[in-house]
């Protein structure tokens, strides 16, 4: 799912379902962590096939976080903060909506 349009592509905005992996977040937030410290946090949206596993090792060696695949739902559950939990919700929401038919 994505806003991004595609190359020479003039439309509305508008969030859409591609087959073809976009490497644009859904959504950026920014958090105050203090005076002079900003977290930024990209926020993806991804529909893996059944079974499929996650590749490892993919990390650059600066990057101090790790990437974790959760069901839509636990996702929503493990997040601290209400408004990324509104955030995922509006993303499963949108998932559901433009989804196409199997």
């Amino acid at each position: 799912m994505t806003r991004a349009t595609l190359p020479g592509e003039d439309r509305k905005d508008r969030a859409q379902f591609r087959r073809q992996v976009s490497t644009e977040p859904f959504a950026v937030t920014l958090r105050r962590l203090s005076e002079k410290n900003v977290k930024i946090i990209h926020w993806f949206v991804t529909l893996i096939k059944e079974g499929e596993t996650q590749l490892q090792d993919t990390r650059m060696p600066s990057e101090n976080y790790d990437a974790v695949f959760f069901d839509a739902e636990e996702a929503v559950e493990r997040l601290s903060s209400s408004d990324h939990r509104e955030l995922v919700k509006k993303a499963i929401q949108l998932v559901r909506d433009l989804l196409p038919d199997p």
